[in-house]
């Protein structure tokens, strides 16, 4: 393997900015080699907070998870995302996306409300 003498630079979200090969970066960042350079050409947006310097990271005015809600058997309804609802009702992340999709009427008691 052909290790590149090249330099790249990063910034963190708290303004902090690092220089040197990938190499170095990855042990300035604590990340991987592999990391650093599925960062440096673009595979994933961030490694660890860090990001390509120039690169500006997008955020979102609104949320981006959208609220289920669902109806227990019992009478019962949960509002949340999807990972919140995972956490309450006990289900497996399966479960939920495939009532979700509609390949399953119910799971765990639990049917949608409103779809």
């Amino acid at each position: 393997m052909v290790y590149s003498k090249d330099q790249f630079h990063l910034v963190n979200g708290l303004g902090r900015e690092i220089s040197g090969t990938r190499m170095e970066l990855s042990r300035l960042t604590g990340g991987s080699y592999s990391g650093v350079c599925a960062l440096l050409t673009g595979r994933v947006k961030s490694m660890k907070g860090w990001v390509v310097k120039g690169v500006v990271e997008r955020r979102y005015s609104t949320p981006r998870s959208k609220l289920i809600r669902l109806r227990h058997e019992s009478g019962r309804i949960v509002t949340g995302t999807r990972s919140e609802l995972i956490e309450v009702i006990g289900c497996s992340q399966s479960a939920l996306s495939a009532l979700l999709n509609g390949n399953n009427k119910s799971a765990y008691g639990y049917t949608l409300v409103g779809c």
